[in-house]
């Protein structure tokens, strides 16, 4: 992919789930690292790009595993490579991108989940104790799952030092 993008600068076309995502910001690390030029075309979040990815209107994209292993383990995507620095348990046999030519590479998205300004601590709790208790199933503790709660305490204390440095509060 990497031989095929410098041998047709500017004219290799990447999806990403709209500018400033994380699949942007990938690609666009991607670029710089590989040292390469390829046209961002931006979409209306990661569905709509893999519908055109898998149509054959752009070339490449990145995306989170959920959302295009079904299509890479039917035969219709081909996965090039994990971002992390590790190889995923989900796909052993799939290299990460630092092994397949880009040294260094490495990118780890992590979510959150958000509630509106003004969310009743109550219903915070709520949705923390329900969450937890969801994550603590026994067939939720596959590698997915606890690579998250791994990543889950350090955005947890992210958010309250970002959060903190507003009005003090944490709901």
């Amino acid at each position: 992919m990497i031989a095929s993008a410098k041998a047709k600068p500017g004219k290799v076309g990447y999806a990403s789930g709209g500018s400033g995502t994380s699949t942007h910001l990938a690609m666009e690390l991607f670029k710089s690292m590989a040292g390469i030029d390829m046209v961002h075309i931006p979409y209306k979040g990661s569905a709509p790009a893999i519908t055109d990815l898998l149509g054959g209107h752009v070339d490449v994209m990145f995306d989170n595993m959920p959302a295009v292993m079904p299509h890479v383990k039917a035969g219709k995507l081909r996965a090039l490579g994990v971002s992390s620095a590790k190889r995923s348990a989900l796909a052993p046999d799939l290299p990460t991108v630092a092994e397949g030519g880009v040294p260094g590479f490495e990118v780890r998205v992590w979510y959150g989940v958000v509630v509106p300004a003004g969310t009743s601590k109550e219903i915070v709790k709520k949705l923390n104790g329900e969450i937890n208790r969801i994550l603590a199933l026994p067939d939720r503790k596959a590698a997915v799952c606890r690579s998250w709660r791994r990543g889950n305490r350090w955005y947890t204390r992210a958010v309250r030092r970002a959060y903190q440095g507003g009005n003090g509060e944490m709901g």
